[in-house]
């Protein structure tokens, strides 16, 4: 008998906690995702358990659950630095003008360009007394005047080394007239053809007016444009007449 009462609460004790174990999976079931566990299924205090590579994991690929964390794409190609201003040891600047380039340090050799008002050139070397420096212009070696008033030099000057050009081939101006010519803006006289060597003279590159002093004043009789090496002969005076050299 008493073996049949123990018996009996055994398997009510068992149908009881069969009973509760159905209804907290239902309760577990029928819970919506995103609402928390009761409290008290949750143990206060409990540490959260954090993962640790055993020798097998390691070099193998954990799998990564979640909501990633956006993070910016960094490029890996380099950011160019910025291109800091050009700086020259000695140069030259132009202000007020344009300033002529030429082949040689004097007005004897040919232009080869100019230097607008504003430029700035890098000096690269000297001739011996300082009044003209050599630059780089448009990929050649050039030279321009320190004695204008367009030009001002910045930098040790001395420091640069002296460069020595062969000299220009001459320039020259010769009167073959019976009159009497006067050259400008160099205000050069050149005086008949019948009063050789002084009616002839040697310029520099560039424009050149012939005024003839015994014909109509003020009166330009011809413009020469005159380069290195050349000898450009005046043939008809003021009055239209025409002679020539002997």
């Amino acid at each position: 008998m008493l073996k049949s009462i123990l018996a009996n609460r055994r398997n009510q004790l068992i149908a009881g906690l069969m009973i509760l174990i159905i209804i907290v999976l239902v309760v577990f079931l029928r819970r919506p995702a995103d609402q928390p566990l009761p409290e008290s299924l949750v143990s206060k205090g409990a540490d959260v358990p954090t993962w640790t590579p055993r020798a097998k994991d390691i070099g193998s690929t954990p799998t990564v659950t979640g909501t990633a964390t956006e993070q910016k794409s960094v490029s890996s190609t380099p950011t160019p630095p910025t291109q800091l201003e050009q700086t020259y040891q000695v140069s030259i600047t132009v202000s007020g003008g344009n300033l002529s380039v030429r082949r040689g340090p004097s007005v004897d050799y040919n232009p080869i360009g100019f230097l607008a008002d504003g430029a700035i050139a890098e000096v690269i070397g000297r001739d011996r007394v300082r009044r003209w420096v050599q630059i780089i212009y448009n990929g050649k070696k050039g030279w321009v005047s320190t004695l204008t008033s367009y030009s001002e030099v910045e930098g040790p000057l001395d420091s640069l080394p002296v460069v020595y050009v062969a000299p220009a081939s001459p320039a020259v101006i010769r009167n073959c007239t019976k009159h009497i010519l006067w050259i400008m803006p160099s205000q050069v006289q050149l005086l008949t053809k019948f009063e050789q060597p002084y009616n002839e003279a040697r310029f520099g590159t560039g424009v050149y007016q012939v005024y003839d002093l015994d014909g109509i004043d003020g009166v330009i009789i011809q413009e020469v444009n005159l380069l290195e090496a050349q000898t450009v002969e005046i043939l008809r005076d003021g009055l239209g007449e025409k002679s020539k050299c002997y």
